[in-house]
């Protein structure tokens, strides 16, 4: 898959962003962090950069 930059919006407002590489993907929030983890085993990495993105250190 690329590597290109993915944008995630939430109600119509971006909260983020992600790259998935190599079976991995990397979230970036708009405050500068960033986690990787394992890629969604069904697929649905939109999905899990979402959920990810609602987590703590994303705010």
């Amino acid at each position: 898959m690329s590597d290109a930059k993915i944008a995630v919006h939430r109600d119509g407002e971006f909260i983020g962003h992600y790259i998935v590489k190599g079976g991995m993907i990397t979230v970036y929030s708009p405050n500068g962090h960033s986690k990787t983890t394992r890629q969604a085993g069904d697929g649905d990495s939109a999905g899990l950069a979402r959920l990810m993105l609602s987590e703590a250190w994303a705010r």
